[in-house]
């Protein structure tokens, strides 16, 4: 079965709240259940992910799946697809209490939702910046090149973050925030795709 989406073609993107503490260690924010990233990629990737938080204080969370979870296979089964990914993100976001950008993928059916929350889409990192990590991680998502992908995304996130905040990356090179960041906040130029009611990250 090949990748879905909702907004951009083979992919998905939705994303939710979270209420609760955060559940995991600072070194280490992608959970990799589906096993596909190398043992490299994925410390490479929690790195990027611990110098975000220090850098921008701001959460970013990776976690894969290989397929949907026994314990959600009746409702994958019954529920209309949208409402069913919206509802398992949210439980995942409580989970981890993310404050700023959740990424979750799974494998089979293959589905990819990264979404910035309310507060972090408004000059953070806007729903523009999130469509292009989306296009960007799906490009090599759709051949199978999942360690570049990850990567290139959270590279992309990263040097927004940097752009938009004004903030220089701590990255070895980092990014020098742009002047014009600014204009990538502009509501009018700013993707507004999907339901206004779909639930989103704080």
């Amino acid at each position: 079965m090949g990748w879905v989406a909702r907004k951009i073609p083979l992919w998905s993107l939705f994303f939710l709240p979270a209420f609760v503490a955060p559940a995991w260690g600072a070194d280490r924010q992608l959970y990799d259940n589906a096993r596909m990233f190398t043992a490299e990629t994925s410390d490479r990737a929690n790195e990027i992910l611990s110098r975000i938080k220090k850098d921008y204080d701001k959460d970013v969370v990776v976690e894969t799946f290989a397929s949907i979870p026994d314990s959600l296979r009746s409702q994958f089964e019954h529920q209309d697809r949208r409402e069913f990914f919206e509802n398992w993100l949210r439980s995942r976001a409580q989970h981890y209490g993310v404050n700023g950008i959740f990424v979750l993928i799974c494998r089979e059916p293959g589905r990819l939702e990264l979404e910035p929350g309310l507060q972090t889409r408004q000059k953070a990192f806007t729903l523009k910046d999130r469509d292009d990590a989306v296009k960007l991680m799906a490009a090599d998502f759709r051949d199978n090149k999942f360690d570049a992908g990850l990567i290139a995304g959270l590279e992309l996130i990263d040097k927004r973050l940097s752009e938009n905040l004004g903030i220089a990356s701590s990255a070895p090179g980092g990014n020098e925030p742009a002047p014009s960041a600014a204009s990538q906040t502009n509501p009018t130029t700013a993707p507004t795709t999907g339901p206004s009611t779909s639930p989103a990250l704080p």
